[in-house]
């Protein structure tokens, strides 16, 4: 069903320190492991110091005022990319995901964007789910991380 018809769903962009304090919470419920602070820090410093040439966005979903989902957004020419998107455990499934992908993607076509991107785990669920978004692979790619390092990872 399109996000719209979730009841209470509403997404908003990242303008405050209160916003910004409700987009970690999710990143970090949403995308545990070892190393999320690392990665939410590296959003959050992209974010605020981003190049002259770079958009971002950072975008939260909330049902009846509760934070629930977090995405975020990079442009750069006319390619946009999907950094980060995550919901909160509890409210998996349930509509906040493509309310996120939606906004993005109007958010990319404002800005005059040819095309979205973003990268996954291949065989993992958030693949299946940005499949269910309508997302395509379009190719395949070794990567590479210290076998220690994977063997802690609880997400990609």
């Amino acid at each position: 069903r399109p996000a719209a018809e979730v009841a209470g769903l509403v997404v908003s962009t990242v303008a405050d320190a209160e916003d910004l304090d409700q987009f970690r919470t999710v990143y970090r419920n949403g995308l545990p492991g070892p190393e999320v602070e690392q990665y939410l820090t590296a959003c959050v410093n992209g974010w605020r110091h981003r190049a002259p040439l770079v958009d971002i966005v950072l975008l939260v979903a909330h049902v009846d005022g509760a934070p629930v989902g977090m995405l975020s957004l990079y442009r750069f020419g006319t390619f946009a990319g999907i950094y980060a998107v995550a919901t909160v455990p509890t409210f998996r499934r349930r509509g906040a995901a493509r309310a996120l992908n939606e906004r993005a993607v109007s958010i990319a076509a404002a800005w005059g964007c040819r095309q979205i991107f973003l990268q996954t785990v291949a065989d993992e669920e958030a693949e299946q789910a940005f499949q269910r978004l309508g997302y395509v692979t379009r190719y395949l790619r070794d990567g590479y991380a210290p076998a220690e390092a994977v063997a802690r990872m609880t997400h990609g």
